[in-house]
């Protein structure tokens, strides 16, 4: 059933032009820091975001849900974020995310309930997990593709 559920969500989320990035960082293969790495994360997403826009003429907001690690942590990472749409990154300007990130909780906002779905799918795909295996013909559609029509780098960075 839950399966069943899941499948229903990546459908419709491809019937409705929905195009994703996922980064997944392997802890195993690069030893940063856990604090680095979360900023590195949030500015390879952002990355992704501002080129998918650019490409498609658009301006766009990010919701991200909140993230975990208590109430320092979100200030410090919000920080960061508000950091990515005044400055950007060595890649990209900020010009298409029209307002700073903003966060809610997923359970309260049914997009990112979409969004924590094709994360964690992704993730357990990469991590040879059946649950993630299952969805994978349901994921590559969605995901954002380079030039060549490649998710490596574009939808998915590893």
């Amino acid at each position: 059933m839950v399966k069943e559920l899941r499948q229903r969500m990546l459908s419709t989320a491809k019937e409705r032009g929905v195009c994703t990035a996922v980064v997944v960082w392997d802890r195993g293969r690069v030893e940063w820091d856990r604090k680095r790495i979360a900023h590195e994360i949030l500015k390879y997403l952002y990355e992704r975001i501002e080129i998918h826009l650019a490409e498609h003429d658009e301006r766009g907001v990010v919701i991200a849900d909140v993230p975990g690690g208590g109430a320092a942590d979100h200030s410090k990472w919000l920080s960061a974020a508000l950091d990515l749409t005044t400055v950007g990154t060595q890649f990209v300007k900020p010009e298409r995310v029209i307002m700073p990130i903003v966060t809610a909780p997923s359970h309260h906002v049914p997009h990112l309930q979409l969004a924590d779905l094709v994360t964690a799918a992704t993730t357990a795909a990469i991590a040879g997990r059946q649950s993630g295996l299952d969805l994978v013909e349901l994921l590559k559609p969605l995901a954002r593709t380079n030039s060549h029509g490649y998710i490596g780098g574009a939808g998915l960075v590893l």
